[in-house]
C-alpha cells in the first residue's frame, strides 16, 4: 500500500469552502493530458481537474458554506454519470459527502517533523486540520489542511481531460441536472451501468447490467381478476389457519403462504421489465427494434434466472446478451437521463 500526503488546501484569505469529489474510472481507461487542462467556470464557480494518488479529483470553487457546496453536488454527480452513459466508461465516486477533521488547536510543526519539507514548499509552520484524499469533502479553503491518502492501481487508455470536462459543463446547461439524484430508480440504474464496466467476468457483467434494467422497474400489478382469486384462496387459508394453535408449525406453514400469496398480486420482475421497457421503446423506436424487444429480454431474463439459481448458463447466451445489452442500456439510460433532467 503507498500512502502520500500532500498540502490540501489555500489556507489563507476570508471564510470560504471548496467542493472536493476524488473518483477512479473502469480498468483499461483513463483521462489524459490533465496536466495541459486549464480550470473551466460552471455557474461562477471554478472547477479544477487533477490527481492525487491513483485518483482523479475535481475540485470546485469557492461557496460561501458548505449547504452550497452540497447543493452543486447533486448536479456535479449527474455530470459524471452523463460521462459514464456517453462514452461507456464505467466511474466510482463517494457519493457521501463528509467533513474535514479541524484539530481543537492549530499545531506548530517542529522541524524534525516528517511533515516539514511538505510544508516549507507553501511556507507553511503549522497545520489546522486534515482529511482523507479519497473521499468526497466539503473543506474550508481558508483552513491550513493536510491531504492523505492511499493509492490504487490504475490502468491506462482513454479519453482526453478537455473531453471530461466539456461533458461535465454540459449537463449543466439542462434546466434540472439535480433531478437525476432524487429518482432513486434511475440513479441506482446509471450506477449499476457505471459499475459493470468494473467487473472482470463476462457472468458477473452480465448479471449487473441486467440488475440495471431490473432497477427501472416500477411496482406494477397483476389483473384483477387474479387479484379476486388470490384473496379466494386466501380467504379459504383463513379458515384452515384458525384451526391450529397461534405457536404450532402448521399455523406458520399457512401464514408464510399467505405471505407468499400477497407476492403474488405483483407482476413477476421478468413481465414488469418487458411490459416496461416495451413501453419506452414503443415511443423511442430509434432504441432498438420495438417488434423484437420483448423476445430479447425474455431471453435475457431467463438467461439470468439459470445463472443466478444453477451457477451457470450457455456461454453463447451469455454473450449474445451481454453484446445487446452493452449497445442497448446506455442508449436507454442516455434517454431516461435527458428526459428527467429536462
Amino acid at each position: 500500500m503507498m500512502f502520500s500526503i500532500k498540502i490540501g488546501s489555500e489556507g489563507n484569505g476570508a471564510e470560504r469552502y471548496s467542493l472536493y469529489v476524488p473518483f477512479t474510472v473502469a480498468p483499461g481507461r483513463e483521462i489524459s493530458s490533465i496536466d495541459k487542462l486549464d480550470p473551466f467556470i460552471i455557474n461562477d464557480y471554478s472547477l479544477h481537474l487533477e490527481t492525487f494518488d491513483y485518483y482523479y479529483v475535481i475540485v470546485i470553487s469557492y461557496f460561501k458554506d458548505k449547504e452550497s457546496a452540497i447543493r452543486f453536488f447533486s448536479k456535479l454527480q449527474s455530470s459524471l454519470f452523463w460521462f459514464s452513459l456517453k462514452y461507456k466508461i464505467g466511474i466510482d465516486y463517494s457519493s457521501i459527502v463528509k467533513g474535514v477533521e479541524l484539530y481543537d488547536k492549530e499545531i506548530v510543526i517542529d522541524d524534525d517533523n516528517p511533515l516539514k519539507p511538505v510544508l516549507e514548499k507553501v511556507d507553511w509552520d503549522s497545520v489546522e486540520g486534515q482529511y482523507d484524499g479519497n473521499e468526497t469533502v466539503v473543506l474550508p479553503a481558508n483552513k491550513k489542511l493536510m491531504r492523505f491518502g492511499a493509492g490504487k492501481v490504475r490502468v491506462t487508455a482513454g479519453v482526453g481531460a478537455n473531453i471530461f470536462m466539456d461533458c461535465i459543463k454540459e449537463v449543466f446547461d439542462f434546466p434540472n441536472p439535480e433531478k437525476l439524484v432524487d429518482n432513486k430508480k434511475l440513479k441506482l440504474a446509471i450506477d449499476l451501468y457505471s459499475t459493470s464496466q468494473f467487473e472482470e467476468s463476462d457472468n458477473a457483467t452480465f448479471i449487473t447490467l441486467v440488475s440495471a434494467l431490473e432497477a427501472l422497474i416500477p411496482d406494477s400489478e397483476v389483473s384483477t381478476f387474479t387479484k379476486e382469486v388470490i384473496n379466494l384462496i386466501n380467504s379459504e387459508l383463513n379458515k384452515k389457519r384458525v384451526e391450529y394453535d397461534k405457536e404450532s408449525d402448521e399455523r406458520r406453514d399457512i401464514e408464510h403462504l399467505q405471505s407468499r400469496l400477497g407476492e403474488l398480486k405483483k407482476q413477476t420482475i421478468g413481465t414488469s421489465m418487458r411490459g416496461y421497457i416495451k413501453s419506452i421503446v414503443d415511443i423511442n423506436v430509434d432504441l432498438t427494434d420495438p417488434e423484437t424487444i420483448s423476445r430479447k429480454l425474455k431471453e435475457i431474463y431467463n438467461t439470468r434466472s439459470t445463472l443466478l439459481h444453477e451457477g451457470t448458463a450457455d456461454e453463447d447466451e451469455i454473450k449474445v446478451g451481454l453484446d445487446f445489452l452493452r449497445e442497448f442500456l446506455p442508449k436507454l439510460l442516455e434517454r431516461l437521463f435527458i428526459n428527467e433532467v429536462s
